[in-house]
Parts: C-alpha cells; structure tokens; sequence
C-alpha cells in the first residue's frame, strides 16, 4: 500500500476521541506531575483488546522499550490469550497492562496516578479526573480530590473519522493512526507470544 501511494489507517479509535486527546494533551503538559504509577486492565484476548492499549500507550508515552510476561489467561480464542505484563517505557515508567481471564465480565480499564493528580477512565465509559489537595479528615496529608467526572460515548471517536478522511483528502495530513504505526505493535505482540510457547 506504501508503495503505490495508498493511505491506509486503522481503527485505534481512542486517537480520535476528545476525551483520550485530553488524556494526552494533560500527559504532555505535565499537568499531572511525575507519573507515579500507569495501571491498565483488560480482557478477552492480547490481539483481540490488548493492542489497543498498547497502541494507547506507546501515543500517550512513546516507545515501549521492553516488557515482562507476569501471567497469561485464556483469550477469546485459544491462539489469543490474555496476558499480563509490565510494559517499560523511557524515564523510567513502567504501564502494568493486567489482562484478566476471558468470559462474560469484560474490563478495560485505566488508573493514571500522578504527584499533582489522577486520571481513570472505566469501562463503562466515566472519566474521571483528580487534583491533589489536603485531606478533608488529615490535613497534615494529601488526597486525591475529584475536579471533573465525565462520560465518553465511544461513538465520538466515530463521528471524529470523517473529519480525518476529508483532511487527508484535503490537505494530505493522515490521520493520527496511519498504519505504519501497527508495525511495530504487531511486531512486540508476536514476540510475546512467541516467548509464550
């Protein structure tokens, strides 16, 4: 497709939402502070949901450099499992992708812990976003203080894609997930699985 001038972008639709692109733009401000800890949960397969998170993350936080099997669940599929891991990125971040076992309870989950703040986004759909402030019961301490609670209607991220269409076909600008961007995810995915067996 590169080759004969064919654009060719993929459905990580999490690029496209506004909510996600707040998540971002908040990340890249260091609105959040030092990132103390990246917590993920999911289900239902590594290729199936996991990619995606992994595509979530390497946009939010660059280049995973190396990750760490910790356990592994049964997939939707049997060549799909589910599969924990510590993801490893650079400054010294470690995104703890926690893959749960495959059945009817599906979870995609996200805990964002900063010095100056907290993001989650849970799986039905509620951002929430905390500052930190004294403790209402221990003042000599600090908690996590809600500021701004939000639903995502995963069907803005749809509504998003037109808009990316007609700016390729207007401007040239491809969209945010072109698929040169899968490569590298395909790649580290099949060499997770391939240390799996």
């Amino acid at each position: 497709y590169a080759d004969a001038r064919v654009p060719l972008f993929l459905n990580y639709y999490r690029r496209y939402h506004p909510a996600y692109r707040q998540v971002y733009a908040l990340l890249q401000s260091k609105a959040l502070g030092r990132l103390d800890s990246v917590t993920c949960y999911y289900s239902r397969g590594l290729l199936h949901n996991g990619i995606h998170y992994f595509d979530l993350f390497r946009w939010w936080f660059g280049d995973i450099q190396d990750s760490i099997v910790t356990k592994v669940h049964s997939g939707l599929h049997p060549d799909d499992p589910t599969v924990s891991l510590c993801l490893n990125f650079r400054e010294r971040l470690t995104v703890y992708l926690l893959g749960l076992p495959a059945g009817k309870t599906i979870i995609n989950e996200i805990d964002i812990i900063g010095e100056k703040g907290r993001i989650t986004i849970d799986t039905l759909g509620r951002m929430s976003r905390y500052d930190v402030d004294t403790h209402p019961d221990y003042p000599i301490y600090n908690a996590y203080q809600l500021v701004d609670d939000a639903s995502i209607d995963i069907g803005e991220a749809i509504l998003e894609l037109p808009t990316a269409i007609l700016e390729y076909l207007d401007n040239g600008r491809m969209p945010p997930t072109p698929a040169e961007d899968s490569v590298p995810l395909y790649k580290q995915i099949n060499e997770i699985k391939g240390d799996l067996t």
